[in-house]
């Protein structure tokens, strides 16, 4: 029996080969055709939507982190004018409502960098009017998102006032109009008009969910900062009072009051953007699981023949995955440290048995950068009095940071010695250094040495943030001393066990 007749008789009896195919009774050339043709559709489908579903995710990430970083009124306006496009494939006007009922233009965006500046200087002279089609009167009757898919170059036409702005919209393209409105609490705050590119297909519902999404976060940090903002003008109203000696001792005490009140109020506001920054990571988790999922799934073969090149780019997708959970869950850390929930388990543990294991987990990392890992004069013998598993986080992401900014052929030491009380552990480097406008903000939240979009080292800028945060939390401290183009120098102070 030929090993094409065993393959179709299922065991049972022989066959005779055929002359004309491979296999005795095999299917069709044009049948396999098109099974492979279904399979391989199918395998585009699920890896466009992965990567449709990743960088949905990614910008929802980068809208969290941007509007949490402050609640200050004006640095929300610049955080919201200051997102990068997501993938609705056109430019955005952005507008607000101010507290006396005006409209401010925030920001015109465009993802091209040949037109951004031209798109940018638009934000001054482009002045919203209560007639316009697009941004807040397209919306403001009952707030609900509008799609505009018919003339839509003459409603953006319509809104210009004058020739030039006019002609810069129109080199800017215009294809469809999503307009989506920024709601608080029933209370209009403000529009995001996302513009299509000319030709690109009408905005789906998965865009207009998108952008709702954008807009609810928007209004979340505007009504976070305005809270804010009352609360503080409230309490320098009422120190005002106290300071001058103005009004009656029953004045006074309301004023007290009031002002007690509007403390309390920008404590919960605080606690409603933490709160925020926690939710949205833990709801970020789920379609970046699947997202993990799916390319597991299509690297085993599963929707059919997986080529290198596809392996290659699955590999991307799930690198690309595995970076923005360790962004979000970056953002939870500090936002559990920053309400005072994290906790810490305070021993006396050896200072060696802390310094080696980082050494031996971070020595890897520097072979693969041609960096020299030295120790210098140690006290291994102390002993600290710290939380063991937060103290080798601090010391750990110090050394990877060093790492991470020094060129190939530099150095990075680990070092420590007694200091009465405590005990300091040094971490230098021969690095890019910090130049010294951002010495002091360095340990801020979401700070970067470089802000600029072709900086080469990706992250959130909370490493730094969360060390200090965990020094702090055990008694001690984390300072730096740097110099821009020779290195730096971090020291955490712990208590001597």
């Amino acid at each position: 029996m030929t090993d094409a007749a065993a393959r179709n008789d299922g065991g049972a009896g022989t066959a005779e080969p055929h002359s004309d195919a491979p296999y005795a009774g095999s299917i069709s050339p044009q049948l396999l055709t098109e099974r492979m043709l279904l399979s391989a559709l199918r395998e585009h489908d699920a890896a466009v939507a992965a990567e449709m579903a990743r960088e949905r995710a990614e910008f929802l990430a980068a809208a969290c982190l941007r509007f949490g970083t402050s609640l200050d009124q004006e640095l929300t306006y610049a955080a919201i004018a200051g997102l990068s496009l997501p993938g609705l494939q056109g430019w955005c006007v952005v507008d607000v409502i101010e507290i006396g009922g005006s409209i401010r233009r925030l920001a015109v965006m465009h993802p091209d960098e040949d037109k951004r500046v031209a798109a940018h200087a638009l934000v001054d002279r482009w002045i919203p009017a209560a007639d316009d089609r697009i941004g807040v009167p397209a919306i403001e009757r009952d707030l609900h998102s509008v799609i505009v898919t018919e003339r839509a170059d003459d409603a953006v036409a319509g809104a210009a006032h004058d020739p030039e702005t006019i002609r810069v919209l129109q080199w800017l393209g215009v294809g469809s109009l999503l307009v989506v409105p920024i709601v608080g609490h029933g209370i209009l705050l403000g529009a995001i008009t996302f513009v299509s590119r000319p030709g690109a297909p009408p905005y789906s519902a998965d865009d207009v969910e998108l952008g709702e999404a954008v807009a609810m976060h928007c209004a979340q940090a505007l009504e976070a900062a305005r809270l804010y903002a009352a609360a503080r003008a409230a309490w320098a109203e009422a120190e005002a009072a106290r300071v001058d000696g103005e009004g009656a001792r029953a004045v006074a005490e309301m004023a007290r009051l009031e002002a007690e009140q509007a403390r309390r109020d920008a404590d919960e506001a605080n606690d409603a953007k933490t709160q925020f920054l926690r939710t949205m990571s833990h709801e970020l988790r789920t379609p970046l699981n699947a997202i993990s999922g799916y390319a597991q799934l299509m690297e085993t073969g599963i929707y059919g023949p997986v080529t290198d090149e596809q392996i290659d780019a699955l590999t991307r997708i799930r690198r690309s995955q595995v970076h923005l959970l360790s962004l979000i869950n970056s953002v939870l850390h500090y936002a559990k440290l920053e309400t005072g929930h994290a906790e810490f388990d305070i021993r006396s543990i050896e200072l060696g048995d802390v310094l080696d294991w980082a050494l031996s987990l971070v020595a890897p990392q520097a072979r693969a950068h041609n960096i020299t890992l030295a120790v210098g004069t140690t006290t291994s013998t102390d002993r600290v009095n710290v939380d063991p598993q937060r103290m080798r986080q601090i010391i750990v992401n110090l050394m990877s940071n060093a790492v991470k900014f020094t060129n190939p052929g530099g150095r990075v030491e680990l070092s420590s010695e007694r200091e009465e009380s405590t005990v300091a552990i040094r971490v230098s480097d021969t690095g890019i250094g910090i130049p010294s406008d951002k010495v002091q903000s360095i340990f801020e939240p979401f700070m970067q040495v470089r802000s600029d979009l072709a900086r080469p080292h990706q992250g959130t800028g909370l490493g730094l943030a969360i060390s200090r945060e965990l020094a702090h939390g055990m008694g001690g401290t984390l300072t730096v001393s740097s110099t821009l183009g020779a290195g730096s120098v971090f020291v955490l102070r712990l208590p001597v066990g």
